[in-house]
């Protein structure tokens, strides 16, 4: 089995019908992850995290558990269903008049980057329209930390971090251990201080 993720260069919705192996892993439908190049139980996750989605609009900030239907997409996972996998997410609040667009193109290579990498089973962000304050929050579920940590001197990754301080006013990751025994045995532990807040001033 191939460690090297294919990305599938389609905005056509008729060719992950044709081919199911594929799936959109994120908001970018022209990066599509392929099945084959994951383990089985990483597979079967993959696909149950297309279900993702927020409860409320509020979901910049707090636990990520209680912001997304986390429980929900559990419990359509396989009675036997076991994993441990890492989260990182991405929090932050943007500066007043940032050029969104000129963002969303650099997360977008970026994306591909990780996707071309391997093992990055779903990314989802947010929209700061969705906040008054300008928060968001971004997030990956990797296969493995291993597979997340190989990506981090990525050209495309690197070049988001240096406009880190240009565009954000705040900034701040966590990252978690994804340990899962279950449909409803589960837990988020937490690897670093919850948001360790950077700010730009």
């Amino acid at each position: 089995m191939s460690n090297t993720v294919l990305v599938m260069n389609s905005n056509n919705a008729e060719d992950v019908v044709k081919n199911p192996e594929w799936i959109v892993s994120s908001p970018y439908s022209e990066h599509r992850l392929h099945l084959n190049t994951l383990n089985d139980n990483a597979s079967i996750f993959a696909q149950a995290l297309q279900a993702i989605r927020p409860f409320d609009s509020n979901y910049a900030t707090g636990a990520l558990w209680e912001k997304f239907n986390f429980p929900e997409v559990f419990e359509s996972l396989p009675a036997n269903f076991k994993g441990n996998y890492y989260v990182i997410a991405f929090r932050s609040k943007s500066k007043e008049g940032t050029d969104r667009e000129l963002l969303g193109m650099i997360d977008s290579k970026a994306h591909c980057e990780a996707n071309q990498k391997g093992g990055l089973l779903k990314y989802c962000f947010g929209s700061i329209h969705d906040s008054p304050e300008r928060r968001n929050v971004a997030f990956c579920i990797w296969n493995t930390k291993e597979e997340a940590y190989a990506v981090r001197e990525g050209v495309c990754h690197l070049a988001a971090k240096r406009i880190i301080r240009e565009y954000y006013e705040e900034w701040g990751m966590d990252k978690f251990e994804l340990k899962i025994r279950g449909p409803k045995d589960w837990e988020f532990v937490q690897i670093n201080p919850c948001y360790n807040t950077h700010s730009s001033s």
